[in-house]
């Protein structure tokens, strides 16, 4: 669903639960809905290049392991970011991130970590 012009996450989308893998990749999504918590089996999710100011906490219910937000309008990273305790890769570059939250340590398999084009001052 890469490069089209989709404001919003399909509703549809939500049918594929035991879907693995979601490129959503330069579109002008603003919000991601709560029922991306149906697709229980999605471990790669590609939200890059599109109009995120948030990241909301139920995204971390998910089994994520690749979570791509880079080019978006992130301001900061939620608390719950440890939830994503299978997490290999986060790219969150090119975002107006100012500070990262402690939490963040606690991811133990994080292997990949982009933060490059942000506006930090310190790490956590």
């Amino acid at each position: 669903l890469s490069k089209n012009k989709l404001s919003e996450l399909p509703s549809e989308i939500t049918r594929f639960t035991a879907l693995e893998k979601l490129n959503l990749y330069h579109n002008v999504i603003r919000f991601i809905p709560d029922t991306v918590t149906f697709l229980q089996c999605l471990t790669y999710l590609d939200i890059s290049r599109n109009q995120l100011s948030v990241l909301p906490a139920y995204l971390y219910e998910l089994p994520l392991q690749v979570l791509l937000v880079s080019h978006n309008r992130l301001v900061s990273l939620p608390e719950e970011i440890n939830q994503l305790c299978q997490l290999i890769e986060l790219d969150a570059s090119c975002n107006q991130l100012s500070h990262l939250p402690i939490q963040l340590g606690d991811l133990q398999h994080l292997e990949a970590l982009y933060l490059r084009k942000n506006f930090l001052v310190e790490l956590p």
